[in-house]
């Protein structure tokens, strides 16, 4: 099976994030201790399009914008369409090329600038985000470009068609929206989990989080989650993980004050 996934990023500062997340420019803690992130494998990324650094990434949205003229924007613009595309973990397929025409297809599918094009090959399943300028003309599109239900049904069977079943992959099967219960133990599991392995603050984990609310399940299948035991995880794994939070917080403080932590 190979997924197809869109969402909208907003807020000031969050083409940022989102670059330094897949340019991998942040620090992981224990990383590959529970099968998220392996940073023995990092240096197996590599970049399909755009600069190799976040800031980069964000000068060039800048320049493109500017040039358009595009001068200011509302605090809640969409700054940029991320795409993401992934494949298994077991796969015979040639991942350069795999992932070489599903950016084609982005191009062609949105016809917006592409940003930013990074393959992950650290995780369990490979994939590729890709992150555009929702630049038309000199307007900034990116809730129209991103479309309803629809619009993004439409262009998963089109992907599909287009570059799976092309290397082979059969379409996955429709997935029943999982209960308000199992959600919120995901993304609080999530939280908890990110904070605990990365320098990003909570605010920042909680914008990240905020477009996976409705289906938080592919997030956490990619971080190494397995909810099938999520009623233990939601309460041992958040409480082991605010301790040990706890702990460093008060370590840190006690450095700063001299004093040996308690």
């Amino acid at each position: 099976m190979t997924f197809l996934r869109i969402r909208k990023l907003r807020g000031k500062d969050i083409l940022h994030v989102a670059a330094r997340h897949n340019l991998r420019e942040f620090t992981m803690k224990g990383a590959g201790e529970q099968g998220s992130i392996d940073t023995a494998r990092t240096s197996l990324n590599y970049i399909v399009r755009g600069p190799g650094s976040a800031l980069g990434v964000c000068a060039l949205a800048q320049e493109l914008m500017s040039t358009a003229g595009v001068k200011t924007l509302r605090k809640d613009a969409v700054m940029a369409l991320e795409v993401v595309m992934s494949l298994p973990p077991n796969h015979d397929a040639d991942l350069h090329a795999y992932f070489e025409d599903s950016v084609q297809w982005v191009e062609q599918s949105f016809g917006v600038p592409v940003l930013s094009a990074a393959v992950h090959l650290d995780q369990a399943a490979p994939h590729c985000h890709v992150l555009l300028l929702p630049l038309v003309g000199s307007r900034m599109v990116g809730s129209d470009l991103m479309g309803g239900r629809a619009t993004l049904a439409a262009r998963q069977e089109d992907y599909f068609k287009s570059i799976g079943k092309r290397y082979g992959f059969v379409r996955p099967s429709a997935r029943k929206r999982p209960s308000k219960t199992v959600r919120e133990d995901a993304l609080r599991i999530a939280h908890a989990l990110l904070q605990s392995r990365t320098n990003l603050g909570g605010e920042v984990i909680g914008v990240l989080l905020a477009p996976h609310a409705s289906d938080p399940l592919p997030l956490v299948e990619a971080l190494g989650i397995d909810l099938s035991i999520r009623k233990r995880m939601a309460g041992d794994f958040v409480r082991t993980m605010t301790a040990n939070s706890a702990h460093r917080k008060a370590k840190q403080l006690g450095a700063r004050h001299g004093k040996a932590p308690l």
